[in-house]
Parts: C-alpha cells; sequence; structure tokens
C-alpha cells in the first residue's frame, strides 16, 4: 500500500505549543501508513528537531501574501516539491501557511487542510472564516474553534474537531517528586503554584503575581513559581513588570523564576496547582500536561480551557483578569489536599480517555483518509 505523504507548511521555527504538536504527530503517527514533510523557514529549535527525526525539510520563507513580493517563488519552490516528493495532502499551520496551502494545492492538484489553533476577537475580521470555502478540510484544537465557522447555527461539514494529543505515559505522577523539589529547596510541607509558558501579553502573569501577592500573606507555606520567559521586546517588557510587581508586593524568596525549562516532565513533578491566567486562552497543552500528571488546575473561563476541564470537574474555573477571585480559588486549594487529590483524578482520567495522543492520531489518520477517498 502507498504511503499518505503528508506536507505541514508552517511559517515558525521556534519551538512552542504549536510546535510541540507538530512534533508529536510526527512522532506518533503510524509510518507504514503515512509519511510527513515539512516547509518552514530555515534555522531554530524547531528545524533543529525536525532534524534529528531525520524528517525531509524544505527550508523556505512565506512572504505576505498582498505584497506579492516573492510570491511566485515560493509558490514555485513548494510546487517543485509537491511533485518531486509525491505529496498527497498540504496541511496549512496558521493564516498565512493556509493560504499558501491552497494556492500551491491549487496550482498541483493536491488536497488542502486548514488548521485552527486560534481564537478570533470582535475587532479582528476572520478571514479564516472569510474563506473557509477555499480549502478542502479544516481541523480545529476545540469546539470553541471551530465555533468560528458555524452558520446559523450549523456547523459545516468540513469542519472537524481534532484535539492536540499528548504523550499521557510521559506525566505520569512520580516518587521522585520530592527529590525533584531538591533542586529548588521546597521542602514537602511547601504548596507550589505554578504558571507555565512564555511571558507575553494578554497570558495573565500580571494577574498570577498580584494574586500570589495576596495568598501569601494567609498561606506562609505557599510557593509562587514562573517558568517561561520572554522572546520579544515586548515580552520583555511585560516580564519586567511583573517582575517589579512581585518585588513589590511578595516577600523575597518566594517567587521563583526558572525561565525556559526542556523537563517539563521534571517541572511538572514538583507543581501541586498549575494556574492558567490567559485572558483568552484556545486550547492550552500545558493544561493537558498537568492533567496527564494528575495535577489540579485553576483557569481562566474563556478559549477552550473549560472544554479542557470537563467545565471544572478537573479544576477551577475563574473569571479572566480577577486577581482576587483567582487568589480565592489558590487559597482553597492551598488549604484542601483533598480537593486536590479529586481534581488531578478527574483530570488524569480525562488525559488518558479524551486527549492521549494515540486517540487523537487515530482520528486525525481516519479523517486524512476520507480526505482523499472522498475527493
Amino acid at each position: 500500500m502507498k504511503k499518505t505523504r503528508i506536507l505541514y507548511l508552517h511559517g515558525n521555527t521556534f519551538l512552542a505549543g504549536a510546535e510541540k504538536s507538530l512534533l508529536m504527530i510526527a512522532d506518533n503517527i503510524d509510518k507504514e501508513l503515512f509519511e510527513v514533510f515539512f516547509a518552514l523557514p530555515g534555522g531554530g529549535a524547531f528545524n533543529s528537531e525536525l532534524n534529528k527525526r531525520g524528517i525531509k525539510t524544505l527550508n523556505i520563507s512565506y512572504p505576505r501574501i498582498r505584497a506579492l513580493v516573492g510570491v511566485k517563488g515560493t509558490l514555485g519552490k513548494l510546487a517543485v516539491f509537491i511533485k518531486e516528493n509525491e505529496i498527497d495532502i498540504l496541511h496549512g499551520n496558521d493564516l498565512r501557511t493556509n493560504l499558501f496551502a491552497w494556492l500551491a494545492g491549487r496550482k498541483t492538484g493536491r488536497q488542502v487542510v486548514w488548521h485552527m489553533r486560534n481564537l478570533i476577537y470582535n475587532e479582528k475580521i476572520d478571514l479564516e472564516r472569510l474563506f473557509s470555502f477555499l480549502p478542502d478540510a479544516i481541523y480545529c484544537n476545540g469546539s470553541n474553534i471551530a465555533s468560528r465557522f458555524d452558520l446559523f447555527g450549523k456547523r459545516p461539514a468540513k469542519v472537524k474537531v481534532i484535539y492536540t494529543g499528548i504523550d499521557s505515559s510521559n506525566y505520569k505522577d512520580s516518587a521522585e517528586r520530592w527529590k525533584f523539589r531538591e533542586e529548588f529547596k521546597i521542602g514537602r510541607e511547601d504548596v507550589v503554584f505554578a504558571v507555565i509558558g512564555r511571558i507575553s501579553l494578554g497570558k495573565g502573569h500580571d494577574d498570577f503575581i498580584r494574586a500570589a501577592a495576596e495568598v501569601a500573606g494567609f498561606i506562609p507555606s505557599a510557593r509562587f513559581f514562573v517558568v517561561g520567559g520572554s522572546m520579544s521586546a515586548e515580552d520583555r517588557a511585560v516580564e519586567s513588570e511583573m517582575r517589579n510587581i512581585a518585588t513589590w508586593l511578595i516577600p523575597e524568596g518566594r517567587v521563583i523564576y526558572t525561565g525556559f525549562r526542556k523537563d517539563m516532565e521534571k517541572i511538572m513533578q514538583l507543581v501541586d496547582v498549575l494556574v492558567l491566567p490567559t485572558h483568552a486562552e484556545p486550547f492550552g497543552r500545558v493544561l493537558m500536561e498537568a492533567m496527564s500528571c494528575g495535577k489540579p488546575v485553576i483557569g481562566t473561563n474563556t478559549g477552550g480551557t473549560p472544554e479542557l476541564l470537563g467545565n471544572g470537574g478537573a479544576g477551577i474555573l475563574v473569571r479572566p483578569k480577577n486577581p482576587s477571585e483567582l487568589a480565592r480559588a489558590m487559597r482553597l486549594l492551598a488549604g484542601n489536599e483533598g480537593l486536590r487529590m479529586t481534581l488531578g483524578s478527574e483530570g488524569r482520567r480525562r488525559a488518558e480517555e479524551i486527549f492521549d495522543i494515540k486517540i487523537c492520531i487515530k482520528k486525525l489518520q481516519t479523517e486524512y483518509r476520507e480526505l482523499l477517498e472522498n475527493e
């Protein structure tokens, strides 16, 4: 049987949530039935990871389509790569690569998938919805994202919800979790709250720090981890403000900044409660990682977070931009180990039964096959 060949068009080379999800697909897709390729700019951590796996890549730039400059050259290179490697499906991953995937698919007669990972707010024009008649299929990370394409309460048949998967076996709670705490001089009696991810505007790090300041005054054993760092000048300004707030409001040594970490499985072990204070999170990968490790979650009642947590079954939902409400939830969990265990257990169940990569990959493969059968 001929393998189905998928070309993923991607515009970034750093390694964040979307890139980790694509690597999970590359690692877990059935190699006897499928072969994956990537077209993306050169350099960066994401390219390095693809190279380690021996995945064939085309290093290419994706210029602004409206500017026209360079568009013809990019499409020409894509067309040659598609034909030489007998690609069957083009899979775009953001607005620009989605449009390039459609243009290249039209040029070469291939099926085209658009992947949706983001929410669109009222002040923006949803161009992907506007042009949703172009691709052959649209895959969305969650129901909230898929609702972007609903028309008069009905969802087009081409729009599918396929969850981002994680390998839940990598995040099981470990008996060595106490040993992991030693690196940061965290005691067994301490309750560790952590916010994990890139520090940037809208991620709610300032809300976390303000909430932590309220909690710190009541619970001496509480410790607050900020795992991640800033990547741009704008991000660095956000981080600087967050650190200033912490310096003024929280006793020294109670907030621990780890910077970016590659050993997330280890970090998750020392955490007692994950906090996701984002103003609007499409579908937080870090939530699934925490749930897989049996950790309770406090998340904002926005975007895909309620869907991930089973509307609160695996955590506590709070209003965004509300440090006081966040602090109350943190205090509740800090003082109730039984509740932490109950929420964590339900999170673990959901991670294994709904979000495990094997389940998600199986659905993705089925959709790819049906796409080609119906062309």
